[in-house]
């Protein structure tokens, strides 16, 4: 094979990936739900090769499970798994916190605060899928200034599957995003006034409550028929109203 033609085949499955990701994180695809190779690279048309290679790709951030002889399967914890993910992130979340007010300060503020003000707009205007996306870049901040790549590495590692239950939780509720954009004002201000101890008091809190709200999710498992058409799946993967996507068409049979 080509240089050119590795690089396609890289520049594709990156594609499939994110798609799929966006999928999952978006909702598209319930807890636990199989995903056929077959079907996904039909609905996408392209062959299963960079299918294949996406799914190992989002197996690597946790969101899917190979099982042997089995299939392919959307994440679905355990509660044991949750738990030691809530934990495994405070623990993380924490120690982001104090390095980045340590070493820098001016730049995390300036970016938690425009995080903020994103999740304030998207509140506004009942955009939960948006709030729950800014509400993960509002986080993201303290690793993006911890000045430390092996914690920001760690946090990168289980990022998917938190941002993944975070989508799921965002709606469950209506009074919850009110109360999580409160604390997460509350968060700025600690932080500003670099009062790091009440901040990382307050992050645990929010952090941990969460745990609940997680089990909640995943034991409300989905259990609406879906549609296996190939037309019916692409618009669950590119969103209603989708068009052909050149991007995601190559003409190689698998």
């Amino acid at each position: 094979m080509s240089t050119t033609s590795r690089r396609t085949d890289s520049s594709l499955a990156a594609t499939v990936a994110a798609t799929l990701r966006d999928a999952i994180l978006g909702g598209e695809f319930a807890l636990g739900e199989a995903l056929s190779e077959e079907s996904i690279a039909t609905a996408l048309e392209v062959s299963r090769t960079p299918v294949r290679e996406a799914v190992r790709r989002l197996r690597d951030e946790g969101l899917v499970d190979v099982v042997p002889k089995s299939g392919t399967y959307v994440f679905r914890p355990t509660e044991a798994d949750l738990a030691e993910l809530c934990e495994y992130r405070v623990m993380l979340e924490l120690q982001a916190v104090r390095l980045s007010s340590e070493r820098a300060a001016p730049a995390t503020l300036a970016g938690l605060r425009d995080s903020l003000a994103a999740m304030q707009d998207a509140l506004h205007r009942w955009d939960l899928r948006t709030y729950s996306a800014e509400d993960g870049r509002f986080h993201q901040q303290w690793f993006d200034h911890c000045g430390n790549r092996y914690l920001a590495d760690a946090y990168r590692g289980s990022i998917g599957r938190i941002a993944a239950l975070r989508a799921r939780l965002s709606s469950q509720t209506s009074g919850e995003p009110p109360r999580s954009l409160a604390e997460h004002e509350a968060m700025v201000e600690l932080f500003a006034a670099g009062r790091v101890d009440e901040l990382a008091a307050l992050l645990e809190e929010h952090v941990l409550r969460s745990l609940q709200r997680f089990r909640t999710a995943v034991g409300d498992v989905d259990r609406r028929a879906r549609d296996p058409r190939p037309d019916v799946l692409r618009l669950r993967l590119l969103g209603a109203g989708a068009g052909p996507s050149p991007q995601l068409t190559e003409s190689v049979a698998d």
